[in-house]
This record gives structure tokens, sequence and C-alpha cells, in this order.
């Protein structure tokens, strides 16, 4: 994962107030995946964005940190919990959520008539809705465009 400039910026933040030990003492403290609440929900698993972006500021911190005694023994601890929520999902397999799109569902509108007190006719007063123009402009692409650049030239 390619950690972005706002979420170095908040990692380096973080590492400021708390340290690299307090950062890698928190993140080693939230990767736990065994965690199973009593409806069988998981709030952690390995395939989910959450526990990439922990091995990312891992990454990031021992980069950057001097190796000292303590993070030396914060990784090693990080790797036995890493080592643990493997074993744990093998036996355990990720919950995969299927990305399918959700229907919108739209309100029905009724019919609305009255009767015309002079003509005695039935006269319908459903509103017309329209349908609201997408903002989105299709654009064609010419696939077997080529671009020229001439820096150098004028």
């Amino acid at each position: 994962m390619n950690l972005t400039n706002r979420e170095i910026a908040k990692i380096e933040e973080n590492i400021s107030k708390k340290g690299y030990n307090g950062v890698l003492r928190e993140v080693y403290d939230n990767m736990d995946c065994t965690i199973v609440f009593d409806d069988g929900s998981r709030p952690l698993m390995t395939n989910c964005f959450l526990y990439e972006y922990f091995l990312a500021i891992i990454n990031y911190c021992l980069l950057h940190a001097e190796p000292t005694e303590e993070i030396v023994e914060l990784t090693n601890l990080i790797n036995e919990r890493i080592q643990a929520n493997i074993d744990f999902e093998k036996e355990n397999p990720p919950i995969v959520y299927k990305k399918e799109k959700t229907k919108k569902k739209t309100a029905k509108t009724g019919k609305y008539t009255h009767k015309d007190m002079f003509t005695g006719e039935t006269v319908d007063d459903t509103p017309k809705i329209k349908k609201p123009k997408s903002k989105r402009e299709k654009v064609k692409i010419d696939i077997n465009f080529k671009p020229i650049f001439n820096f150098g030239k004028k």
C-alpha cells in the first residue's frame, strides 16, 4: 500500500507526539484479527484496508526509526501477531463481501384527479416528474491518439 502525503503527515504527527515506540505499540494493540464478537462478526480481518494501513505504518516507522532494543522487541511482537492472525484465518477464513450495486428504490407517485365544478369532467392533477439530467458528459476518447511532446523546440 502506498501512503499519501496526508497519511504520512498524520503518521509523522503521531510519531512526534508518541515517538516510534508509542506508534508501533498502538498499531500492535489494534491489529488483532483474532477478535470475534458474539454475533460472529469480526472487527478486523487481514483482507481489509485498515490492516493494510497498519502494515504500511509499521513499514514507515521501521524505515525511519533507529533500531533500539525496544523497537526490535516491538518488531518481534508484531511479527508474532501477524503470524497469529495468519494462523487464525487459516481456520476461520476472512469474510469476502461482494461488491454489488444496490438498486435504488424510487417512491411511486399516486394519481390525483378531481371533478371540474363547471364542466363536470374529471381532471388529472398528477404531478409530472422529470428525470434529472446527468451532470457527467460523455466524452469520446480516440484510442489511437498518440500525443507528441516537443519541449525543447519552438
